[in-house]
């Protein structure tokens, strides 16, 4: 792993929070916040077997990759990039397996162009709730209005207000490790 800048202004801090439909990806670095979000619902409607969850994946695997690259490069290739991602949990059936698979599939893009060169953290939902909120169990709604309380983010989407949340609990975890 590659030692993170002494000059905080120049760690790059990404949060994904991963969904079989709606992925979000967070980029934050100093005042600088870029956001990509991935939609995948009208692939997922036409799901049919396991060879139709194999080109499903495939192509969410290259659409991760586009928007970490489109992240990425709108940011210093001298800053040093710090991720976080939110690790799904509950069901490992229907769409609790499918959410397991995009998690995976993330976790191999990474893997695959990104580490050992970055700092990989893995949130699980009330670790990123009670950062927000001060409860590991928020509701939605009040993560985007504390999201936007705490550091003045504005979204109504949901999955990109845990994407910054992310994004800031790795940059918290960074910050306070050095």
């Amino acid at each position: 792993m590659s030692k993170l800048s002494q000059d905080k202004g120049n760690n790059v801090y990404i949060g994904i929070d991963p969904g079989w439909q709606d992925t979000a990806i967070v980029g934050i670095c100093g005042d600088r916040v870029v956001s990509e979000n991935i939609h995948m619902k009208a692939v997922t409607d036409q799901i049919l077997g396991m060879a139709d969850i194999r080109v499903i994946l495939w192509d969410y695997h290259d659409k991760i990759n586009r928007a970490l690259e489109k992240v990425d490069t709108r940011f210093s290739p001298d800053n040093d990039l710090c991720f976080g991602i939110e690790q799904p949990m509950g069901a490992r059936f229907g769409n609790g397996a499918k959410v397991e698979w995009s998690f995976a599939t993330i976790l191999l893009v990474l893997g695959r162009v990104y580490i050992p060169e970055v700092k990989l953290c893995v949130f699980t939902p009330p670790q990123i709730k009670k950062f927000v909120t001060g409860k590991g169990n928020a509701k939605k709604e009040l993560i985007i209005k504390e999201v936007y309380k705490k550091w003045g983010f504005e979204t109504d989407n949901h999955n990109t207000a845990d994407a910054y949340a992310v994004a800031r609990l790795v940059q918290h975890e960074v910050e306070n490790d050095n």
